[in-house]
């Protein structure tokens, strides 16, 4: 995932003096997790004192999310579950408003939409999940917890990562709270407080509570201004329409109390270390919107040009070799040691395939390691060679690098024994030329290179369609299944979805899926199909232009499987072809049609075979 630089947080400070940075907890640029409620399917289980949640957080998680994105935090944020109330039911008759809202965000600003979790949906894989979070906190790396719901789901998070050993990381958490209600609630009367959860933990959860961040009867204090929507027409008037969007997502409180996002306001004390914010900080915090994150860009640097020759730690110093523009290490004195060179990473935060190019010699073969801020990515050897400095590269696949990590390259002096030199043999010298950091295929709906990969969870899911897991088998842990009746003699437009992807390179693209049908199915010819159709009849199969939605199928295995042909009405079977006659947005809609069928992602492509398609998805 994308993310800005954390310096970028700096320019926030002159936005107004009353906007301050988060001292008190220590928060600089750490984890977050975050847990809401927001349920709006009624549990009348006879336990539970209400059966829905307070609305407030149908607007307050989207705005929550906004202040994130705002800052380019989004690769900081770890965990997102909503809907939490444990034992809940699953939304199947009224609106998942927490669902449209944490899907809105995930695609207008790019969050990572495998870290967020429907707990009534699958409470158990988005508990384990937070868990995993938890116990990766050490003192240098510690999480903040944003409560903003009943504590029984961080109860059942807090008690796996006890009963799994790992305690001592519970003392690196920090928990953010503003309610005594969310403290407090039990939905059963077996669940737990969060005085509870923290004694659980040994005492070690560090627990700070802020300031109530409701105060409906004055609107220009706080979060809150009840029916009165005033102090969020900024929002409405504003020129950002995803800004736009935040203003929709407060209106559908069904007593018209949607102007209340008091919630959000323990993100932004985490944020801006202030207590006291509202609606009209908020407004001078946005500014002009939310900037898009910065895209990701090939680099390639050359030895002998981008690195500086200096004595790294215990490693020799080497030198420029211009006359094979090439880095080196001086044999005569440095025999079978190493030598080390580094580089601040200016490029963007992301993942990249990293090739380093080096020189084969005759007399020995030298052994390169790559590091990244510090960590081993990967060690080779360069092979025997019998043609002296021809150029070898090794390529390490789909590792993170962020801004400003340290770049380090590593190789030394090496005889193989071959090669007499006076009196003993002669030795390779460790020669490298070039590093080069490729960005990975985008699996966020943009062409690069004849490419688009988009995650099908990135289509806004409504109706029958719903989010699944698997940590295993799915790009990403995650996929989207249709959950609805089969609906084979035409398309239902209540179980359409879409999805807006990126052409920066006209063309005609093929267009596949990763698609698995569901168990009991596989291999055969049911649950295996969808309903498709390319916005402004852009889609062509065996040259017929397809002018409203047709079939579209696969067959798979256990896995996700690389497939998809379009089913013509009365003309046949064929390749799925996009026709993009300029750069620019297009939008797919997909359509449910047999239940069960489930969508890891979908590919389109131009210039390459489908094969050369599977051996990038492998990598």
């Amino acid at each position: 995932m994308l993310t800005k630089p954390f310096i970028l947080l700096l320019g926030f400070i002159c936005l107004s003096s009353e906007i301050l940075f988060a001292q008190s907890l220590g928060y600089n640029n750490n984890r977050v997790a975050i847990s809401a409620d927001g349920n709006n399917q009624a549990d009348k289980h006879p336990e539970a004192q209400w059966p829905r949640a307070d609305p407030d957080d149908w607007g307050g998680t989207p705005a929550a999310l906004a202040m994130i994105a705002k800052l380019g935090l989004q690769d900081r944020l770890v965990h997102f579950s909503y809907n939490n109330f444990i034992a809940a039911p699953p939304h199947t008759s009224e609106t998942n408003y927490m669902a449209d809202g944490v899907k809105g965000a995930i695609k207008r600003w790019n969050f990572d939409a495998t870290r967020f979790f429907d707990v009534s949906e699958d409470n158990a894989t988005a508990i384990t999940h937070l868990a995993e979070a938890l116990k990766k906190s050490t003192a240098t790396d510690p999480l903040y917890f944003i409560h903003m719901g009943p504590s029984e789901f961080f109860y059942r998070a807090v008690k796996e990562v006890v009963d799994d050993g790992h305690s001592e990381a519970l003392a690196h958490v920090y928990v953010i709270s503003h309610s005594g209600y969310n403290d407090n609630h039990l939905r059963r009367k077996a669940h737990h407080t969060m005085k509870e959860t923290i004694a659980l933990s040994g005492n070690r959860i560090k627990y700070k509570k802020i300031k109530d961040q409701n105060a409906c009867d004055n609107p220009s204090k706080l979060w809150c201004s009840n029916t009165d929507f005033a102090p969020y027409h900024w929002m409405r008037d504003h020129s950002d329409p995803d800004i736009n969007w935040l203003y929709s997502r407060t209106l559908f409180h069904p007593q018209n109390k949607g102007a209340d996002i008091s919630d959000a306001g323990m993100v932004w004390y985490l944020l801006l270390g202030d207590e006291d914010g509202n609606l009209q900080k908020f407004q001078k915090f946005i500014g002009d919107g939310i900037t898009p994150l910065p895209e990701c860009k090939d680099t390639h640097l050359i030895g002998v040009k981008h690195f500086e020759m200096l004595q790294i730690g215990p490693f020799v110093t080497p030198y420029k070799d211009h006359s094979r523009n090439a880095v080196a290490i001086d044999a005569v004195v440095y025999k079978n040691e190493f030598a080390a060179t580094q580089k601040v990473f200016k490029g963007i935060t992301d993942h990249y395939n990293i090739t380093l190019t080096t020189l084969t010699e005759e007399d020995g073969e030298s052994t390169y390691r790559l590091k990244v801020d510090g960590k081993l990515i990967g060690e080779f050897q360069n092979p025997e060679t019998a043609r002296d400095m021809a150029p070898y590269s090794r390529t390490f696949k789909n590792v993170p690098v962020k801004t400003g990590d340290i770049i380090q390259i590593e190789s030394n002096t090496h005889s193989n024994g071959k090669i007499p030199e006076d009196d003993a043999y002669a030795y390779a010298r460790g020669r490298w030329r070039s590093i080069s950091f490729e960005c990975t295929p985008d699996r966020s709906g943009e062409e690069k290179k004849g490419l688009v990969v988009f995650e099908a969870e990135r289509f806004e899911l409504k109706g029958a369609w719903k989010l699944g897991k698997d940590t295993e088998k799915a790009s990403g842990g995650a996929f989207i299944y249709y959950d609805g009746p089969n609906t084979y003699q035409q398309v239902d437009m209540d179980h359409v979805i879409s999805y807006t992807f990126k052409i920066k390179t006209p063309g005609n693209y093929t267009i596949k899926w990763m698609m698995r049908q569901p168990k009991g199915e596989r291999g055969t010819d049911k649950g295996n199909d969808i309903w498709i159709l390319l916005a402004d009849n852009l889609g062509y199969a065996k040259e017929l232009q397809l002018k409203h939605f047709e079939k579209y199928y696969g067959r798979s295995d256990d896995n996700f499987t690389l497939n998809g042909v379009a089913e013509i009405h009365g003309a046949g079977h064929g390749w799925l072809t996009g026709r993009f006659p300029k750069a620019g947005a297009y939008t797919l809609h997909i359509g449910g049609r047999s239940h069960g069928l489930q969508i890891d992602r979908f590919l389109l492509f131009k210039g390459m075979t489908i094969d050369e398609v599977k051996s990038i998805l492998i990598e």
